[in-house]
């Protein structure tokens, strides 16, 4: 152990050299915190106004916040494939459709006449679904696990998927 100590003073030298070169700046930068206080508690009081003016918001993003991220990457950009191949990396975006919601969203304006019989008969759509619960854009489970109705303010049970998609 006493032997490591004269090649680590030598290599700790020129740090201490600069570490005392930089004590001027640090100290005054240091003494002059004391006249930032009435800004950064100034600055922390519009904070805690501003976070009480989001809580509705930041709820909904505590619901739902991994559902917006899922939607964007998975249901927006489609699935995202990574290759190689002899010219280096690529990527292969698919787009995907969940066939029990495609006529339910935002295309159910663009094709009116397959909801009123048409070729594929009678379609079951339902428009205006704007207060889901958490999990209910799948068929709700066995069990009733899902869809998650965490505050009923915030979401409408009756906007859920029903069990009905699962019957033939």
């Amino acid at each position: 152990m006493a032997r490591a100590l004269p090649p680590t003073l030598t290599r700790a030298t020129p740090v201490v050299g600069r570490l005392r070169r930089d004590l001027p700046a640090v100290r005054r930068a240091l003494l002059a915190l004391p006249a930032l206080r009435p800004s950064a508690v100034d600055a922390l009081g519009r904070t805690r106004t501003a976070l009480a003016a989001a809580t509705p918001i930041l709820r909904g993003v505590r619901y739902y916040g991994s559902d917006f991220i899922l939607g964007v990457l998975n249901g927006l950009a489609g699935v995202a494939v990574g290759n190689y191949n002899e010219l280096g990396h690529y990527a292969r975006l698919e787009f995907v459709q969940n066939v029990q919601t495609l006529l339910g969203g935002a295309l159910s304006s663009l094709v009116p006449a397959l909801t009123g019989g048409g070729l594929l008969g009678p379609i079951n759509v339902r428009t205006h679904l704007d207060a889901r619960c958490p999990g209910s854009t799948a068929p709700p489970a066995p069990d009733g696990s899902s869809p998650w109705v965490p505050d009923p303010s915030i979401c409408d049970p009756a906007d859920s998927m029903p069990a009905s998609v699962n019957q033939p």
